[in-house]
């Protein structure tokens, strides 16, 4: 039985890769098939430095294990080395410069999720920082473990275009499971949606996801099915560009709170109780690295909107309605006159990507990547 340590970052925000590591640490907990522990690396711009605490596995240290962070980093080192763990698992690229920081026969792991955030809105200190620790990750990790076949031949060609930096000894891609409360949610085929009054749209309000081509169609569909009750309901995982998207309601007549609801951080259970009962889900990123809400869209019963522009994986998308902007308004109309769930095949297609499957699969690769080793 193998020793994992899993570097987590803050699990406090229910976005994407906080997400993917809550879920997969609670399965690898559930399976038990090796003794698993787990740090919290917080996210905090402080001069303090506090000690790493047993009770809570919390570390906390400077801007995301930066080099400002020497001090933080090197005690996580000793007690890492203390602890004896054979495996170290970052779930996260941004934390990449704590590999520099581990015991050369520790087996360094990192889960990779895209190449966007070399391409956010990023700019000073933050973005020099995020490319150091994005690099660091690739060049220090023994394995990487690819979300999406998309993710991986983005990978793979990343790695062709520049043969001179050391290739890790395994890359393999392993889907994401949804949330087990969206596997157990029971679908009703048949049920009748002619009284939702809702469209939903779940993520950040990055520039990326397109969200003011979202507003854009519900501001078109709520007036074209003359729907007064029509309602826009999106959830977020942080507050970012908030202003920017009030300014959008108001060019477009709409108003937060009435016609477009947003939920910050909000918990699985209030989104699921809404996605269930929508006409459909609009998913309008320009690129993703996996598209988690659009398979917990799908596993709910409710139809999935893309944009045939979209770069995303096609294990995720292909069970969507992808259209062009023009047609997505004709699709939520005819969602809305004519409302009905998915069929069967689809909803148990999305409830495949269960982390009780994904996790025998990560503990797959840790067994191979420590077998070569030794």
């Amino acid at each position: 039985m193998m020793k994992i340590l899993l570097l987590l970052p803050s699990m406090k925000i229910n976005d994407g890769v906080n997400r993917y590591s809550k879920d997969l640490l609670n399965s690898l907990l559930y399976n038990n098939a090796h003794k698993v522990g787990f740090i919290e690396i917080y996210n905090l711009i402080d001069l303090s430095i506090l000690e790493s605490t047993t009770a809570n596995n919390t570390f906390r240290g400077l801007i995301y294990g930066t080099p400002l962070s020497l001090i933080p980093n090197l005690r996580l080192r000793h007690l890492i080395k203390q602890s004896n763990y054979e495996i170290v698992h970052l779930t996260a690229p941004y934390l990449g410069y704590f590999l520099n920081y581990l015991e050369n026969d520790t087996i360094k792991i990192i889960t990779w999720y895209d190449f966007l955030e070399f391409s956010k809105e990023h700019n000073g200190l933050r973005r020099i920082f995020t490319r150091i620790s994005y690099f660091n990750a690739l060049t220090h990790c023994d394995g990487i473990i690819c979300i999406s076949s998309t993710v991986k031949r983005q990978l793979e060609e990343f790695f062709k275009r520049n043969p001179s930096i050391r290739r890790p000894q395994k890359i393999e891609m392993i889907n994401p499971g949804i949330n087990q409360k969206f596997v157990d949610y029971k679908v009703n085929i048949n049920q009748d949606r002619r009284d939702f009054v809702f469209i939903g749209r779940i993520g950040y309000l990055a520039q990326y996801k397109r969200f003011p081509l979202v507003l854009k169609n519900f501001s078109l569909v709520k007036r074209l099915s003359e729907r007064s009750d029509l309602k826009l309901y999106v959830f977020s995982p942080s507050k970012n560009s908030l202003s920017l998207i009030v300014n959008e309601l108001n060019s477009l007549g709409l108003k937060l709170g009435k016609d477009v609801i947003i939920h910050f951080n909000a918990t699985d259970e209030t989104i699921i109780n809404v996605l269930s009962k929508a006409y459909a889900l609009l998913h309008f990123s320009k690129a993703e690295g996996f598209g988690l809400p659009i398979l917990e869209s799908l596993s709910l019963g409710t139809p999935v909107i893309t944009l045939k522009d979209a770069d995303i994986p096609e294990e995720v998308v292909k069970y969507t309605y992808q259209e062009t902007y023009e047609s997505s308004i004709d699709r939520m109309l005819e969602l809305i006159r004519n409302p009905k769930g998915l069929p069967k095949y689809i909803v148990e297609y999305a409830k495949s990507f269960n982390w009780k499957r994904k996790s025998e699969e990560v503990i797959k690769f840790y067994d191979d990547l420590f077998t070569s080793s030794r």
